[in-house]
């Protein structure tokens, strides 16, 4: 089996086998092949002018219309020239291709007309179809062998699969599950298993190739007739292979555990038999264009083939697109009703159905080439997004592992989801974006890594943007450090019962955290402009002198900052505390770095500057005495008065509520005063700051009910004195209370 020079007739000059395998390598070697091509069109031209007469000068038509040249207009007409042309011309050569067919018949004779031409094909048909019998059934018998070590790791991989919780919202739950936090570390736990199964699915396909080339090679391949019809059925048969197994690591028909995807069942069972289709008539159309034009086929027939074979896949992707319309418009809505993702969920199906239909048609018309070339676009550029792909799941995934916590997130977002964590997702999205579309437009022929080259803008743009990066990156790299430094010590110091520093740390952090962005926030941008080619030195000088002129014109707001924060780190006063400054008195409600608010008891709100403080008075402090001071009357028992002083004290220290806020016992010093109608005696009752109040009201309520047991009377202030005679003309003072007296705090 050869291909024929002319199936109709053949060619009179003798052309030796060697001969025809040099033009043959020659033809399939595309750089040769474009090489050749540029010289014969210069040959041609050249013959061309040379036979022209000189002056042969065509008349130019007068031309109805003037147009400016390579205008909006002129552009329009001439591409719909071409366009019209370039139809004209497919629609010539497929005429001419169908009346090619007319010497089906002298193909026919060619190779079955005699009886030794049909032995000779009959022998290469049955050679190819052994080979390819024997191949697959090796094939098929080493995965029959693999059988268990793949029912053991799919058992594994179900094992190990965490799968996706969809909510009773989810508007389809056979589409795709809604996000998760983590989502993308759950899909890269499957890709070992994934992998794992991908391998032992190329396994089997290993044992074909070798066979194949086995056998092929005790049949004389290369040099037998059958050797250049078999190879484009072997590769269109890997091709098919190797990219099915490709795609199945996303739409992988065996199980969820094994997909590196969040697609439901149904659909990946769906995609997964519609692109077996696909691969398959894409791949085995260019193996039977390949193989028509080996038996005689003309470069017209090879061409209205390929685009013929392009016709059935686009024509299957439009009905997997009609197929599946409405449940990817669910997926694309959402739970919205209204706005961009309705509008797109509404309109996507035409679209790509038109997309398609589109590809198809500017191919066909641009291009004489055949298929093959563009299916070699199509599978790298196959290839380029499936690592993408995986590549940008393994990066998210670990990002989530580096991210995720069973704990809620703060601020109330979603479980497990951390700070800057879509942050980080987003920059590895777009870094992967960027990347793959440089991979592309490199598969596709466009030389985007030359865009990069040193010198060029596409350098320094990256450069800019690396440092810039790196900048944001140290910038949140300390910001981080700091918050944490500052919420470990506070944390440190609560453990540890120092509330009093961890108050004044926790009322200097927005002071320190408002500072520290400022600055940073500062030095990224000026690292930022300086990048951009910007000068920042007026920028500089400019900040300075505007910063003098603020200086000078609030200098008492700075005096409010400066003396706010010396005040805040010595600790003058905390949150709660009772002070009395710049004359009032109350509890402080707030700090800032300014001012300080006093809610006084009357309710009152007092908001004081921190320049018009000059003393603080703060009675929490650690320690508040309790004074005690009582005055009896004159005529009263000392000792008495004394023994239930010290009574009562002891009695407050025993209490379980008094008991803890007492510092030591009652102080009482002695007599403190005297006079002719009462004795007041002193002393005090060390407590703590908070206790201070509570244990000088406790002691007075006990004292007043322990005198009143006793018979003491306390000296009354008020007393009046009567004058009254007796019977025999003496004079006597009687005292007449008024009012009770009390002991003084």
């Amino acid at each position: 089996m050869s291909r024929p020079a002319d199936a109709a007739a053949p060619d009179p000059a003798a052309v030796t086998p060697a001969q025809a395998r040099q033009v043959l390598d020659l033809l399939r070697d595309d750089a040769r092949r474009a090489e050749l091509e540029q010289t014969l069109s210069v040959i041609a031209e050249a013959t061309e002018q040379q036979a022209a007469p000189p002056a042969a000068a065509p008349a130019a038509p007068e031309a109805p219309v003037a147009l400016e040249k390579d205008g909006l207009i002129a552009q329009a007409f001439t591409q719909a020239g071409k366009w019209v042309d370039s139809a004209l011309g497919e629609l010539r050569l497929t005429g001419a291709t169908l009346w090619s067919l007319r010497s089906a018949g002298a193909w026919w004779q060619y190779y079955l007309g005699t009886p030794e031409a049909r032995t000779a094909t009959f022998q290469g048909l049955g050679t190819i179809l052994l080979i390819l019998a024997v191949a697959l059934g090796v094939e098929a018998g080493i995965g029959r062998l693999l059988r268990r070590p793949r029912a053991m790791l799919l058992a594994y991989a179900e094992r190990r699969y965490i799968p996706d919780t969809v909510p009773p919202s989810a508007p389809d739950p056979d589409t795709e599950t809604p996000a998760e936090p983590d989502q993308h570390l759950r899909i890269v736990r499957r890709l070992p298993a994934a992998l794992a199964h991908a391998i032992l699915a190329l396994v089997p396909l290993a044992g074909f190739l070798v066979v194949a080339t086995i056998l092929m090679r005790l049949f004389g391949a290369p040099a037998a007739g059958f050797y250049p019809f078999i190879l484009p059925l072997i590769g269109a048969y890997l091709a098919m292979r190797l990219t099915m197994t490709a795609l199945r690591l996303l739409t992988s028909p065996s199980g969820a555990c094994l997909r590196l995807s969040r697609l439901g069942d149904e659909s990946a069972r769906y995609l997964d038999t519609w692109l077996r289709r696909v691969v398959a008539v894409g791949a085995f159309g260019v193996a039977a264009t390949e193989i028509a034009y080996l038996l005689g086929a003309g470069d017209d027939a090879r061409n209205a083939l390929s685009k013929l074979v392009g016709l059935a896949v686009h024509a299957m992707l439009i009905v997997m697109v009609v197929q599946r319309r409405r449940q990817v418009s669910r997926w694309i809505r959402g739970q919205e009703h209204e706005g961009l993702r309705a509008v797109l969920a509404n309109v996507w199906a035409p679209t790509a159905i038109a997309v398609i239909a589109g590809l198809w048609v500017v191919w066909a018309l641009g291009t004489a080439s055949g298929l093959s070339q563009l299916l070699h676009y199509v599978w790298r550029t196959a290839l380029v997004m499936l690592a993408a792909t995986v590549l940008s799941m393994i990066l998210l995934g670990a990002l989530d592992r580096a991210f995720y916590s069973d704990a809620p997130a703060a601020g109330g977002g979603q479980p497990g989801r951390r700070p800057y964590q879509t942050l980080a997702q987003r920059v590895v999205m777009i870094l992967v974006f960027v990347a793959t579309a440089i991979a592309l437009l490199e598969v596709w022929g466009v030389h985007a890594l030359d865009w990069f080259e040193a010198g060029t803008v596409g350098r320094r743009l990256v450069s800019a943007t690396a440092t810039i990066a790196v900048a944001c990156v140290l910038a949140l790299v300390a910001w981080e450090a700091a918050n944490l430094s500052i919420n470990r010590r506070m944390e440190r110091w609560t453990r540890a019962g120092d509330l009093a520093r961890a108050t004044r740390l926790r009322t200097l952090v927005p002071i320190l955290r408002t500072t520290l962005f400022i600055v940073i926030a500062l030095i990224v941008l000026f690292t930022a402009l300086n990048e951009l080619g910007i000068n920042i030195a007026p920028l500089l000088a400019g900040a300075s002198i505007i910063g003098v002129a603020i200086g000078f014109g609030s200098q008492k707001l700075v005096q409010d900052f400066i003396t706010g924060i010396f005040l805040l780190m010595e600790n003058a006063m905390q949150v709660g505390d009772s002070v009395t400054l710049a004359g009032v008195s109350g509890t402080v409600e707030y700090l800032s770095i300014r001012t300080v608010r006093l809610r006084a008891g009357d309710g009152a709100l007092h908001v004081v500057p921190f320049s018009a403080v000059g003393t603080v008075s703060n009675s929490n402090r650690g320690i508040g005495n309790a004074s005690v001071r009582v005055s009896v009357s004159a005529d009263s028992d000392l000792d008495e008065v004394i023994a239930a002083i010290r009574n009562v004290g002891e009695e407050m220290r025993n209490d379980p509520d008094l008991g803890p806020l007492m510092l030591a016992d009652l102080d009482l010093w002695g007599v403190d005063q005297v006079d002719g109608a009462s004795v007041t005696l002193a002393g005090q009752i060390r407590t703590l700051d908070r206790g201070k109040a509570a244990v000088q009201r406790g002691f007075n309520q006990r004292l007043y009910r322990r005198f009143k047991q006793l018979g003491i009377q306390f000296a009354n202030p008020q007393a009046s004195f009567v004058r009254r005679l007796d019977g025999d003309g003496r004079q006597a003072a009687a005292p007449q209370p008024s009012a009770g007296g009390g002991s003084e705090a």
